[in-house]
């Protein structure tokens, strides 16, 4: 029952993003973008047990080199761990839910441009 009621706090739906898209925070955590909207996205990570991350900055791009966004404004909305399969490892793979914050028109244009790009595959 919880899962229905957090998809429906969202304005607006999640797209599920091709391989090879991926986000770098400013403040450390790189991975692979899981889903995007025009409201955040969720980002798969390794983290150093540990780690914390806080208000920052976001850049979004693709494994060609493309580059989606830049500079843009993100806070952490949630980050949790996802079970190891092995516990000799000092890092540990996390999901974060991330929401962006007041982002330009060109920042916004490029985003819908992903999503559009998304969920057309």
């Amino acid at each position: 029952m919880q899962v229905q009621a957090d998809a429906e706090r969202r304005s607006s739906p999640r797209v599920e993003v091709q391989e090879g898209i991926f986000a770098h925070i400013t403040s450390g955590a790189m991975g692979r973008v899981r889903d995007v909207s025009e409201g955040g996205l969720a980002l798969e990570y390794l983290a150093k047990i540990g780690s914390s991350l806080g208000k920052t900055t976001l850049y979004l791009f693709g494994s060609g080199g493309r580059s989606y966004l830049v500079d843009a404004p993100v806070r952490m909305v949630s980050d949790i761990e996802i079970p190891r399969e092995t516990t000799f490892s000092p890092l540990m793979l996390r999901r974060m839910g991330i929401a962006f914050g007041d982002l330009t028109r060109a920042q916004k244009s490029r985003l819908y441009v992903l999503i559009r790009k998304s969920s057309t595959i």
